[in-house]
């Protein structure tokens, strides 16, 4: 019985079918991956300012928040998941964050999550974010503290991470493993009397 036990528990632990990613880091397959993708923020100066292009790889386009509130942000949804691994914030005409976190979240129910928090920051052209680890696929910048009185000015927020695959063949292994240990639950534990 207590072998029915043990394979019973492992069973409960596979039986929500996890699927092993894996990020494909170790081909050097990073990129940009927010050039053009859908973006929201918090506010807009103007129309002329507005998010989206600090996502269209141009750096004489711009987006600007509004210069009422301290607490901006601004975000990046790059369709998938993606191994984090940098993020790159060009900054223009010295409206750049002194305060600021890079948080990551992977569906838009979910609350954000801080990987990096920048404190006294003084780079007024570009801060380059290296070392980031967070499989994700929402990345926003959340301004906390400005060099000055007006809003935040970016020229382009750049993403880079690497592709993640689903190992297949591990997978399958775990998938045949989790099938075969269900049908051994329900003929073997369902109803079971046995002492343990």
């Amino acid at each position: 019985m207590k072998g029915k036990l043990l394979l019973s528990l492992v069973y409960l632990l596979l039986i929500g079918g996890t699927h092993l990613l894996v990020s494909t880091k170790a081909f050097g397959q990073q990129s940009k991956r927010s050039e053009g993708r859908p973006v929201a923020s918090s506010t807009e100066e103007s129309a002329s300012f507005i998010n989206d292009y600090a996502v269209d790889g141009n750096t004489s386009t711009k987006w600007s928040s509004q210069s009422g509130n301290y607490n901006q942000w601004f975000d990046v949804d790059l369709g998938t998941q993606y191994d984090i691994s940098q993020v790159v914030i060009r900054w223009a005409d010295g409206r750049y964050a002194t305060h600021l976190d890079i948080q990551v979240r992977n569906t838009t129910s979910e609350p954000w999550v801080t990987i990096r928090t920048i404190a006294n920051n003084t780079s007024s052209s570009v801060n380059y974010i290296r070392g980031l680890k967070s499989n994700s696929r929402f990345v926003r910048f959340n301004g906390r503290g400005r060099a000055n009185t007006a809003g935040y000015r970016i020229a382009e927020f750049e993403v880079y991470g690497y592709p993640i695959i689903v190992n297949t063949t591990a997978q399958k292994d775990i998938d045949s493993l989790t099938n075969r240990l269900k049908r051994f639950h329900i003929a073997n534990m369902v109803g079971s009397t046995d002492d343990v």
